[in-house]
């Protein structure tokens, strides 16, 4: 077998256990629709104030050097597919405001960072995105604020640009 072939043939059964392994419940997409978190601005937003577009919610603490790393990585895509269909919010359990402060303006995505009102409830096994038990942890939302996928650890990069390329032609098409 060729290099290309066994990376595609990896690339395949990662997306197909991945997805597989994390099929979430209604009960999950609802919480994290009616999640809420203050921005590092000051505001309170809600995951359900973005349907219509693809959300990705990385959670994130600014020690964690697995989640600094895919900051180029998040960014470049929030450039490529436009805030318009897709957004990313990156939800830092820090305990400090400020060290989250300093990452935001740090990597410069202020608008996109903020920490949950309530972090106790937040990691539990019912919080809003279901268990925190690795970082980075994200889900990733459909246009009508679904749970389509819970992952632990960091995003193959490739993947990711895959699966929103996927769902945006899937949006679009059904429109």
């Amino acid at each position: 077998m060729t290099l290309n072939f066994f990376r595609a043939l990896v690339s395949v059964y990662l997306m197909f256990n991945c997805a597989c392994a994390s099929t979430p419940t209604s009960d999950l997409s609802d919480r994290a629709v009616a999640f809420r978190y203050q921005r590092v601005d000051g505001q309170i937003d809600t995951l359900g104030r973005h349907r219509g577009k693809i959300v990705l919610v990385s959670v994130f603490a600014t020690w964690a050097e697995p989640a600094l790393l895919e900051v180029p990585l998040f960014k470049r895509l929030q450039n490529r597919f436009g805030p318009e269909q897709f957004i990313i919010i990156q939800i830092a359990i820090d305990q400090e405001q400020e060290a989250v402060e300093v990452y935001a303006e740090t990597f410069e995505v202020e608008h996109l960072v903020g920490w949950p009102l309530n972090l106790a409830r937040f990691t539990g096994e019912k919080g809003p995105l279901g268990p925190v038990n690795v970082l980075p942890s994200s889900i990733l939302l459909d246009t009508e604020g679904k749970v389509i996928r819970h992952l632990e650890g960091t995003w193959d990069p490739k993947i990711l640009e895959e699966t929103l390329v996927s769902l945006l032609a899937a949006d679009r098409s059904s429109h």
